[in-house]
């Protein structure tokens, strides 16, 4: 992925109990982007969340879905495990707003864009 201007970091999510506050850093980097079909559109996929970017006005994702937010309580455990640190694909389908993404334990999902 290359990319012609300065690149925006998405902002840690808030609210967040003492655990997971620690991780933020670790959990909230982009493991991948991906441009959808017409360019418009980028999805991101850190750890815990998949969203959606609007290359026109990038201060906030349009859409955001979980992914893994059942194992927000668990991250202690997944750090000492090295499991805190996978990295999942993520993949813009063509048209219909759907996003493939991995995630564990449960394989692929897609996610519809809103």
């Amino acid at each position: 992925l290359v990319l012609d201007a300065a690149a925006r970091r998405p902002p840690a999510p808030g609210g967040e109990d003492d655990a997971a506050s620690f991780f933020a850093e670790i959990v909230a980097s982009v493991s991948d982007a991906r441009f959808d079909g017409d360019g418009r559109f980028v999805v991101t996929r850190d750890f815990l969340c998949c969203r959606t970017w609007d290359v026109r006005r990038a201060r906030e994702p349009v859409h955001a879905a979980g992914v893994h937010d059942h194992l927000r309580p668990k991250l202690a455990d997944l750090y000492e495990a090295d499991r805190i640190f996978d990295k999942f694909e993520v993949c813009a389908c063509r048209g219909d707003g759907a996003v493939a993404t991995g995630g564990s334990p449960c394989g692929t999902q897609m996610l519809r864009r809103v």
